[in-house]
């Protein structure tokens, strides 16, 4: 069996989660969460010394970081493959992923984190929300068509997966700093509206609110 360690929650957990789904091997997979001392514990840190999740354990292979993971799952089992073979959506999705990582995810948690300061930066705040439009642009950019459940080509890859926890923070961050991920934007608004009533999303909702619930009741503890 192998392991992934992480939540949920976390869009980098829940790209692996969505991949693994997408190829049918949920058999072959335990999501087992973290150690119950967190990521900065001994026990944890064997594992990634960066104390960063997710991180994969298979027999005696440890590998950190969500891309590498993907690519490790990807080759281990190539049956239903989420990676195109068309060199211009291969490319597509690799740079849909960047956005996703570097510009979108990465200023929408730091953008939120920094609301909760006791005097938060607005101006600040602002330019982290503008980069992820950028990036959001850019997004719609390389997308297929404003007419496919897919983002890419037209079939579920790892740009799909990914987006699915993209999705979820558009609604529970962006929109309360009255952000319309999808206003303008045709290609990611038929996504969102083919995909927005399936069961992949009613259950990746279900599991991050849930986990979102009990991180900001941690907060509010510290």
């Amino acid at each position: 069996m192998i392991k992934i360690y992480g939540y949920r929650l976390s869009p980098f957990v829940e790209r692996i989660y969505q991949q693994v789904h997408a190829k049918g091997i949920e058999d072959k997979f335990d999501f087992c969460g973290l150690p119950d001392d967190g990521l900065k514990c001994d026990e944890y840190l064997t594992l990634n010394p960066f104390g960063k999740m997710p991180v994969l354990v298979d027999g005696d292979m440890c590998l950190p970081e969500s891309a590498i993971i993907c690519e490790y799952i990807e080759g281990k089992f190539p049956d239903t493959p989420l990676m195109p073979t068309d060199k211009d959506q291969h490319l597509a999705v690799n740079l849909i992923l960047r956005m996703l990582d570097m510009y979108v995810f990465q200023n929408m948690f730091t953008a939120s984190a920094m609301v909760r300061e006791a005097t938060p930066d607005k101006k600040a705040i602002k330019a982290k929300f503008d980069e992820v439009v950028i990036a959001l642009d850019a997004i719609e950019k390389f997308a297929s068509s404003e007419k496919n459940e897919f983002l890419v080509g037209d079939k579920w890859s790892l740009a799909d997966c990914a987006f699915v926890s993209a999705d979820f923070f558009f609604a529970r961050i962006l929109t309360a700093m009255g952000v319309d991920a999808y206003a303008n934007r045709p290609k990611i608004k038929a996504w969102h509206d083919a995909n927005k009533d399936t069961e992949v999303m009613k259950n990746a909702y279900g599991a991050k609110d849930k986990e979102l619930v009990a991180f900001l009741g941690r907060i509010k503890e510290e």
